[in-house]
This record gives C-alpha cells, structure tokens and sequence, in this order.
C-alpha cells in the first residue's frame, strides 16, 4: 500500500487527507468540504477516527468475516459522522462542513469497499480499470434514474453536489460493498481532483507502467521484492498527482493505491500490529 496527497495549483490549503493501516489491510481517502480549516478538520478527524474505531472492534471480535466487517463498518462510520454532527454543533465555525470517504478494508480473500460522496475506488485487473463506486451526487442519481445522459452528466449543474457525506444528517450509512480479490490486482483510491482531472485511460496507463510485474516470479516474495513492489507504488502515486496537476490542478489531489501479492490460505482473522499514519 502507498499513498500520497497534494495541495494541487489553485488552493491554498489541502483539505484532503488519507489514512493506510498497512498490517491490518485498510486504506482510506477523505475529501474535506466547507471552510478550509473546517473542512480540513472533519476529513482529518474521520481519516483518524474509522481506522481507531475499527480497531477496536477487532479487538472486541478479532476473528471477523465478511458479513461482521461490514456491520462493524457501518456502525463506526455512522458513530464517526454522528460524533462529527455533534462537534459541529457545539463549534459554529464547524458548521455546513463535511467530508467524503472512500475506504477499503482487506477481510480474508475479499476488499470490502464503503463510501459517501464523490471520492472514488477503482480496480485494474487484467488489463481493465473498473469504477467500483457510484458518486453520491445529484448528476450522478438523475443518470441512474434515467433523468439525463452520461454526456449530460458530465457537465450538468448538479456534477459537484453531493448527496451523501460524512456530516450531512444523523445516521448516514455508507455504500458497502465486498468483492473476492485476484493476485495481481491494483485498487486505486482517490478524491475528485485526482479523477476529475485525469481520464482513465492516463490513469490505467501509469499504474501498469509503474507496477507492472511477472506475478508468478513473486510467488516467494523476499522483503526486498516487496520493497520494490512498495516502490512501484508510491511512484504510480506521485505520478498520478503530476498529471492531475500538469491538467490544471484545480483542486487538492489525493491518490492511494493497494496492489494485491499471493493470496494466503488459512488466515481469515484480522490483527493490527502497527499504529496506522495519517498524512
């Protein structure tokens, strides 16, 4: 896993943030809203508060599946997004912030997904890059309801309004959904200044420049493999913000990315056993 973030060409401030918990398998991407401070604030506090709270339930339950990750999930981004409501209306100068969130969490051979709002996830395998989310905005609901077109999307006025976040209302839950994992694949997390800017087809081609590998040739990872695998990574990231900003920039960009090595049998249980960063 790696990751990194940028104040981009046009802000002042970086309200984006990202959180990676790299031994238990979890990476996260938030997007702050409202105020620079303010918006900085709520995303900073919710990239800190999933990953601590999460670790407490695994610490209560520390043999989870599927099923239990995703509850243990909802009910700590609900809990983070009540906690925030309420910090919000204790602290005026909090109010009308919010954030977004994207995150994945690595629970046996499966990526379970959740998000609010407008950060993205995306898989690349086998040569194709997949959107995992849907965008919690009002274009992107008028497209799924057939309303309008994805060339009306694209530029429709209600592109950037959002319509589920973290500190929008009490009891947001977020979109969660589980995929089983292949060796080989990458996910990309990332804000809107990253995939607003950058197509995908620039994006598809700088991750596989950037980590492309001979899999069966990793089947016995040595550390100095995975130093390079590590390298390989953060490289892809930091080129990735270079093109969002060589296209202008105009926003903070935000790009994490998780590539998946030999899947090991046996081990279902989760375990933390470093502390998490926050960057």
């Amino acid at each position: 896993m790696a990751g990194t973030t940028d104040v981009g060409k046009m802000r002042e401030d970086n309200q984006d943030t990202f959180s990676i918990v790299e031994h238990m398998g979890l990476g996260l991407v938030c997007d702050g809203m409202g105020g620079t401070r303010e918006g900085k604030a709520v995303a900073e506090s919710a990239a800190k508060g999933i990953p601590m709270l999460l670790e407490e339930a695994l610490r209560s339950a520390p043999l989870m599946d599927v099923s239990k990750a995703k509850a243990a999930v909802r009910n700590v981004v609900v809990k983070v997004n009540n906690d925030l409501l309420a910090w919000g209306s204790s602290d005026r100068n909090l109010e009308g912030s919010g954030s977004t969130l994207v995150m994945i969490w690595f629970v046996g051979d499966s990526a379970l997904m959740a998000h609010l709002g407008d950060s993205r996830i995306y898989r690349l395998r086998d040569g194709q890059l997949k959107q995992m989310t849907q965008d919690h905005t009002l274009a992107a609901m008028l497209l799924r309801m057939g309303r309008i077109d994805e060339e009306a999307a694209k530029t429709h006025p209600g592109r950037n309004r959002l319509t589920r976040y973290i500190g929008v209302r009490p009891t947001v839950p977020p979109d969660i959904q589980a995929v089983k994992v292949k060796e080989g694949d990458v996910f990309l997390l990332c804000s809107d200044g990253l995939w607003g800017v950058v197509p995908p087809e620039k994006i598809q081609q700088i991750i596989e420049k950037e980590t492309h590998s001979d899999i069966e040739a990793e089947t016995d990872l040595t550390t100095k493999a995975e130093s390079d695998q590590t390298q390989g990574l953060q490289s892809a990231c930091n080129q990735l913000i270079e093109a969002a900003n060589e296209g202008g920039g105009h926003d903070n960009i935000t790009a994490l990315l998780v590539k998946i090595g030999p899947l090991q049998t046996g081990e279902e249980s989760l375990g933390i056993s470093e502390p998490f960063e926050m960057r």
